[in-house]
């Protein structure tokens, strides 16, 4: 409990960090989409099999996106950098909990806190895997 505490405490900054680069590639967004909307209509405009001609006009509207992301110093690769993050933690973890169960002795018997001393016992009241599905369907609406 405490690691996770520890853990999720340290990520706090990546966190703010992401926040600040999605509101950055926010602002940015109306003139992207803007440039996007331009490239299609000028597409459409062209043969199908003018490659050259599509070719160009792809390459000037991602130069004005790039153009747009640079002025809004918008990095859209930090929108993503507190998921990246957390994949490692996520991992050990999952290795560390697989451990507990394969392990003989010490491991999911032993463990818990609380009213939860036997942590390989079924929940019969089935509170804990229901506030795990609510607790995860609050979180993605």
């Amino acid at each position: 409990c405490l690691t996770t505490l520890g853990l999720r405490t340290t990520m706090i900054p990546l966190v703010f960090v992401q926040l600040n680069a999605t509101a950055t590639v926010a602002k940015a967004a109306p003139e992207i989409n803007y440039l996007y909307q331009l490239l299609q209509r000028s597409l459409e405009k062209l043969p199908r099999n003018d490659w050259s001609g599509r070719s160009s006009k792809l390459i000037l509207a991602l130069r004005g996106m790039n153009t747009s992301l640079k002025l809004n110093k918008a990095r859209p690769l930090m929108t993503v950098i507190a998921p990246l993050a957390q994949i490692p933690i996520f991992i050990t973890f999952v290795f560390a909990t697989r451990g507990l169960i394969g392990e003989s002795g010490h491991g999911l018997a032993d463990g818990g806190a609380l009213w939860f001393t036997d942590l390989s016992v079924r929940d019969e009241s089935l509170a804990l895997p229901l506030l795990a599905v609510a607790s995860t369907y609050a979180n993605l609406e």
